[in-house]
């Protein structure tokens, strides 16, 4: 069961592990120009009591471009309609950036199908920090290529510690990005990126129990502005040191931790140190 093809014809690239019904399902939502492959070290990490469910929204990885423009609606109607077609009626959501907001908005819209929510490294609101960065990666990608903008994401996207530790296999992971990316379908998202409401005017519409993630040395969503949002509208927050955007990949032990203990309703304890 690769994939899934939406009402309008776009193939969606999924990965449902095993599905139990007896398990509770974990959605895993990607950033801008991520795929499947980022999410498994964190999927495996939460062994077998969950179904761990990953897919490409159109216009990245495996996935379709597709004839409709990638709206923040269109993603969260690709969304119900997978969820309808895997027979799932209630799933914990996991978003990461971009994710984020996509998880945010499918809680607003359809809210009897999400059960909890986690929110990591998406920013809080509107920014012309995060609006020029933006619109720096689609010139990027429109004047030097998909391989220029690869680079740029990785260290727009991960902290200095990490790209110091790691420096043997950043080729590699611009590789990855490349390799499981078109340039056309990356470009349709960024043309439209910066319609995406805010993630503080998505969760005041949210009732659902929501754990709000921020990294300490997030360049893109300011852990500030997160743990702000957190207070007011009564989520539960935590900051990670040491790490980047790109808290999943860092430091999946962490983010293991972290998501075990608020989805699966264990006591909120102190994650490991990245």
């Amino acid at each position: 069961m690769p994939h899934w093809t939406t009402p309008d014809g776009c193939r969606l690239y999924i990965q449902p592990t095993n599905f139990d019904p007896t398990r509770p399902t974990i959605v895993f939502l990607n950033g801008f120009a991520q795929t499947t492959i980022y999410w498994h070290p964190v999927a495996n990490g939460l062994g077998k009591t969950v179904n761990p469910l990953c897919y490409d929204r159109r216009c990245q990885g495996r996935s379709d471009i597709g004839m409709d423009a990638p709206t923040l609606e269109r993603h969260v109607a690709d969304l119900a309609g997978l969820l309808e077609y895997l027979g799932v009626g209630r799933a914990h959501l996991v978003g990461l950036s971009l994710g984020g907001v996509v998880a945010a908005a499918m809680a607003c819209s359809h809210p009897s199908r999400v059960d909890r929510l986690v929110i990591c490294n998406t920013r809080a609101r509107a920014s012309a920090t995060t609006d020029s960065l933006i619109r720096d990666w689609h010139t990027l990608l429109d004047t030097r290529g998909i391989r220029e903008l690869a680079r740029r994401l990785v260290i727009d996207g991960t902290s200095p510690g990490f790209r110091a530790r790691h420096g043997a296999i950043l080729d590699q992971i611009v590789d990855t990005v490349v390799a499981r990316n078109s340039a056309a379908g990356l470009m349709r998202q960024l043309e439209v990126m910066l319609d995406d409401p805010p993630l503080e005017t998505l969760l005041r519409e949210v009732a659902a129990p929501m754990l709000i993630v921020a990294s300490g040395g997030d360049v893109i969503a300011p852990a500030v502005e997160s743990r702000r949002l957190a207070e007011t509208i009564g989520a539960e927050f935590v900051r990670v040191d040491g790490v980047g955007h790109s808290l999943p990949a860092e430091s999946p032990e962490t983010f293991v931790t972290l998501i075990r203990n608020f989805l699966l309703h264990a006591p909120m304890e102190p994650p490991p140190s990245p």
